[in-house]
Protein backbone atom coordinates (compact mmCIF):
# COMPACT_ATOMS: atom_id res chain seq x y z
CA UNK A 1 0.00 0.00 0.00
CA UNK A 2 0.90 3.60 -0.09
CA UNK A 3 1.77 3.84 3.80
CA UNK A 4 -0.05 5.80 6.22
CA UNK A 5 0.93 9.07 7.67
CA UNK A 6 1.92 9.97 11.14
CA UNK A 7 -1.29 11.78 12.02
CA UNK A 8 -3.42 7.99 10.74
CA UNK A 9 -0.97 6.02 12.08
CA UNK A 10 -1.48 7.50 15.59
CA UNK A 11 -5.26 6.88 15.35
CA UNK A 12 -5.89 3.54 12.83
CA UNK A 13 -7.93 1.87 15.81
CA UNK A 14 -10.02 4.68 16.63
CA UNK A 15 -13.54 4.71 15.52
CA UNK A 16 -14.10 8.25 16.69
CA UNK A 17 -11.45 9.86 14.20
CA UNK A 18 -11.39 9.61 10.46
CA UNK A 19 -8.39 7.73 9.18
CA UNK A 20 -8.97 6.18 6.15
CA UNK A 21 -6.34 7.43 2.82
CA UNK A 22 -6.93 6.80 -0.86
CA UNK A 23 -5.11 3.79 -1.87
CA UNK A 24 -2.62 3.19 -4.82
CA UNK A 25 -5.42 1.94 -7.35
CA UNK A 26 -8.02 4.77 -6.19
CA UNK A 27 -9.46 2.10 -3.64
CA UNK A 28 -11.79 4.19 -0.75
CA UNK A 29 -12.14 2.28 2.99
CA UNK A 30 -14.50 2.84 5.43
CA UNK A 31 -12.94 3.28 8.65
CA UNK A 32 -14.47 -0.19 10.18
CA UNK A 33 -11.82 -2.22 9.89
CA UNK A 34 -8.81 -1.31 11.84
CA UNK A 35 -10.83 -0.44 14.83
CA UNK A 36 -13.08 -3.84 14.13
CA UNK A 37 -10.14 -5.57 14.78
CA UNK A 38 -8.18 -3.66 17.47
CA UNK A 39 -11.32 -4.27 19.05
CA UNK A 40 -11.51 -8.40 18.19
CA UNK A 41 -8.03 -8.45 19.17
CA UNK A 42 -8.76 -7.05 22.44
CA UNK A 43 -11.28 -9.43 23.40
CA UNK A 44 -8.69 -12.16 22.53
CA UNK A 45 -6.16 -10.90 24.52
CA UNK A 46 -4.54 -10.26 22.07
CA UNK A 47 -2.18 -7.54 20.73
CA UNK A 48 -1.59 -5.81 17.47
CA UNK A 49 0.79 -3.13 16.58
CA UNK A 50 1.90 -1.28 12.96
CA UNK A 51 4.50 0.65 11.54
CA UNK A 52 4.38 2.69 8.59
CA UNK A 53 6.05 4.49 5.54
CA UNK A 54 4.55 6.43 3.61
CA UNK A 55 5.02 6.55 -0.33
CA UNK A 56 5.92 9.90 -0.19
CA UNK A 57 8.32 9.58 2.20
CA UNK A 58 9.95 6.39 0.45
CA UNK A 59 9.02 5.61 -3.22
CA UNK A 60 10.37 2.23 -3.10
CA UNK A 61 10.36 0.30 0.01
CA UNK A 62 7.00 2.15 1.48
CA UNK A 63 3.90 0.19 3.00
CA UNK A 64 2.13 -0.75 6.23
CA UNK A 65 2.81 -3.64 8.76
CA UNK A 66 0.81 -5.20 11.02
CA UNK A 67 1.89 -7.32 13.89
CA UNK A 68 -0.55 -9.43 15.77
CA UNK A 69 0.66 -11.62 18.72
CA UNK A 70 -1.91 -14.65 20.16
CA UNK A 71 -1.02 -16.36 23.23
CA UNK A 72 -0.89 -20.03 22.64
CA UNK A 73 -4.14 -21.73 24.24
CA UNK A 74 -3.20 -24.13 27.45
Amino acid sequence: GAGMSPDVLKNVFRSDVKTTNIGLEGEEGTGFGMPLLHATLMDLNATISVSSVEKEINPINHGTKFHMCFKKAG
